[in-house]
This record gives C-alpha cells, structure tokens and sequence, in this order.
C-alpha cells in the first residue's frame, strides 16, 4: 500500500503538479519595427524608368566613356539574377547627368549597392 501512495504522490509531483508549477515568465517582446526607409519617389522612379529601359534617352546626351565605365561597374555590382535582365554599358552616352544619378540612387535602393560601384 506504501509503495502505491508513493508512487501516486510521484505522479502528482511530477506530471501534475510540475505544469502548475513551472510557469512562463511572460511574453516575449518581438524585435522592434523600424520604420519605412525615405526613399525619393520622383528620383527612384526615373531611375526605375532608365533601369527597364523606358525612360526618353538621347544618343550623345552624357560623356560616353565616363558613363560606360560607371554603367559597367553598376552592371557588375548587380546581383545575378538582375544583371540576367539588363545589360547597363549599353545606355553609355545616352543618358543625362540627371537620369545617370537618378539609375544611381535607385540601384542603392533597390539592390542595396550603398555606393560600391563608383
């Protein structure tokens, strides 16, 4: 009879009464939201717009050489995945200083470039 009480007041100890007794100490915080980063629509969108190749270009609108080796090395600092679907040197000399920068600032957006290729 001793054991069996013995046994039943184990059992209690240890699977009924352990959960009751091992209790959370709360919820855990989840990492904090950071916010929206403060992207320049008109600029990132003309950049887009040259990326995909729909904005206006017009041959003989930039210095050829310097942009070519600029475009180049952007194209080389895309991920693969990206570089597959445009080829950048091939806008060398068409681009204006405005949409150059624009191509620049959406590159560092979207593919997080942060100025590699300069």
């Amino acid at each position: 009879m001793r054991p069996m009480i013995l046994t039943l007041a184990a059992t209690l100890l240890i699977g009924g009464g352990a959960p009751t007794l091992l209790q959370a100490s709360g919820s855990y915080p989840g990492p904090a939201i950071r916010p929206a980063a403060r992207v320049i629509t008109a600029k990132y969108e003309l950049g887009k717009a040259v990326f995909n190749g729909k904005a206006t270009t017009t041959a003989g609108a930039g210095n050829a050489e310097v942009q070519g080796e600029k475009l180049a090395a952007w194209q080389k600092a895309l991920p693969v995945a990206a570089a597959k679907t445009v080829n950048l040197p091939a806008f060398a000399g068409k681009l204006t200083a405005e949409q150059m920068d624009a191509l620049q600032y959406f590159l560092e957006v979207r593919y997080n470039l942060k100025k590699a290729a300069q």
